[in-house]
């Protein structure tokens, strides 16, 4: 969309860029009525269907406005060279693209590992509890035994900690790719 407009393009950022305004609370009666009816409650396939639904109006809009700072005359020049819209996507937009695919991958993985609602909306059976709905059913109604969510929420950080330690350069790339011209 940000290198090779099409007819409709425009229309579509637009609609990426309303849809980051609707929050999940306004259309979550009629995704669950909707998965529900496709029988995709409590199932694998529909929560992801539900977080990618959910965050990929953010994943385009930060993509397309990261592609649209990418200079036109590479693409031009690519296709010169005798390179296909997907070679031209492939040898040149994904390997300049990378900084800002892991700062979405980041960024989206981090939002579903400390969704709450969405899973406790889509998995409503203690048989699929996510991590962060299990971490939330610790606490009781009227008491809550503070060592032990302590120990789950330790338990919940560590699988982030280590991945963070292991992609601790790559991280720190993506976040300074645009920081500097030249």
């Amino acid at each position: 969309m940000a290198q090779v407009p099409f007819r409709g393009s425009s229309a579509l950022a637009l609609v990426c860029l309303a849809a980051l305004f609707i929050p999940f609370q306004v259309i979550m009666v009629p995704l669950a009525r909707i998965m529900a009816g496709g029988g995709l409650i409590d199932t694998y396939p529909g929560l992801i269907l539900a977080y990618v639904a959910q965050f990929l109006p953010f994943t385009v809009f930060l993509m397309t406005s990261y592609y649209r700072a990418v200079p036109t005359e590479l693409v031009d020049a690519a296709r010169i060279d005798g390179n296909t819209l997907y070679g031209v996507y492939r040898r040149i937009m994904l390997p300049m693209g990378a900084p800002a695919l892991l700062s979405v991958g980041i960024l989206n993985a981090l939002f579903c590992w400390n969704d709450v609602l969405i899973s406790l909306l889509m998995m409503p059976s203690a048989d699929h509890r996510t991590l962060m709905v299990g971490i939330t059913s610790l606490r009781g109604q009227y008491s809550a035994d503070i060592p032990t969510s302590a120990a789950g929420v330790l338990i919940a950080g560590l699988p982030v900690l280590v991945t963070y330690l292991f992609l601790q350069r790559q991280i720190a790339d993506s976040v300074t790719a645009g920081a500097t011209k030249g």
